[in-house]
Formats: C-alpha cells, structure tokens, sequence
C-alpha cells in the first residue's frame, strides 16, 4: 500500500512461531522522536532508541523508494536472536 496519509506501517515477522503484535514503523521520523521525546540530534545520539529510530528510518526510506517505483513494498524482518 503506497499512501502519503498513512504515517504507520505494520511489519510482521513471518519466521517465528507463535506470530505475535507486529511491529510498529512511523513514516514520518520527526513524529517518532517528537512521541519519544527527542527533541535535538545530541538527544537522539544519547537516547536509548536510537537503534530503533535508525531501523524504523531504513524501513520508511525502503517503503518510499518502492512506491516512488511503482513496486509493491514487501517488507519483513528477520530475528537473529531469542534474547527479546
């Protein structure tokens, strides 16, 4: 689904077993650190999420250049680790 209007994108992880919530994506990263609290770059460099931010931008630009494609986005995520 290619839409400006949607500022949220579901990701499911299709190899574990049981599925479980999918993940949550912003299409829009200043809403995101603006929801996190985030307010500056020396912020975001000292905050805790900033994996999170960093992936949920790869997926976002990702998403985009697929649309902006034509293409279909068919996005997942692989997890490497049982720790989480």
């Amino acid at each position: 689904m290619c839409a400006a209007s949607v500022p949220v994108l579901f990701v499911f992880n299709v190899l574990s077993a049981p599925p479980r919530t999918p993940k949550l994506y912003f299409h829009d990263t200043g809403l995101l650190c603006h929801l996190l609290g985030i307010g500056s770059l020396p912020e975001l460099l000292a905050s805790p999420y900033l994996g999170m931010v960093f992936e949920n931008i790869i997926v976002a630009e990702t998403m985009k250049r697929h649309c902006n494609e034509g293409k279909a986005p068919s996005l997942f995520f692989h997890r490497i680790t049982d720790s989480f």
